[in-house]
């Protein structure tokens, strides 16, 4: 008489695509998420951008200043005061990066009168096929790109 059920190498097979399919659903959700939060990133540079332009606009086109390549949190907070107070606040909060522990950075030339913002992305896409880190940068001379640097 025959006994019905599965075997163990049929229970293993199962178990093992199950396994598999798991895999592949939770690469592709945690890349969606990653492309989420960079498109996000590069709205909140828009966004600060058009703040630091209205800033110019009501500061006879001086741009906040923050010179040099120097990103801390105290400058940063300086910055972000300069949009944020005042008797004309231009934007009530500054965008803050999705990821804790990670910033966009600005910072202008020694005259004030050019500015860069940038951050750095989740997924990395660079020009030469390696895998260094991607930077998307705005700037008020600069055209909209990703930078491998």
């Amino acid at each position: 008489m025959h006994k019905k059920g599965f075997t163990l190498i049929e229970i293993m097979v199962v178990v093992f695509i199950i396994g598999l399919l798991a895999s592949i659903v939770t690469v592709s959700v945690n890349q969606s998420r990653m492309r989420g939060r960079d498109s996000r990133r590069q709205a909140d540079l828009d966004t600060i951008r058009t703040g630091v332009e209205l800033f110019a606009n009501q500061n006879n086109g001086d741009y906040p200043r923050v010179v040099g390549a120097t990103y801390t949190s105290a400058v940063w907070g300086a910055f972000a005061t300069d949009l944020t107070g005042g008797a004309n606040p231009i934007m009530p909060t500054v965008p803050a990066d999705p990821v804790a522990g990670r910033v966009y950075r600005f910072r202008t030339n020694a005259a004030g009168t050019q500015y860069e913002i940038d951050v750095l992305l989740d997924v990395t896409q660079p020009a030469d096929g390696g895998s260094c880190p991607t930077r998307f940068e705005l700037g008020n001379n600069l055209n909209l790109f990703s930078a491998c640097t």
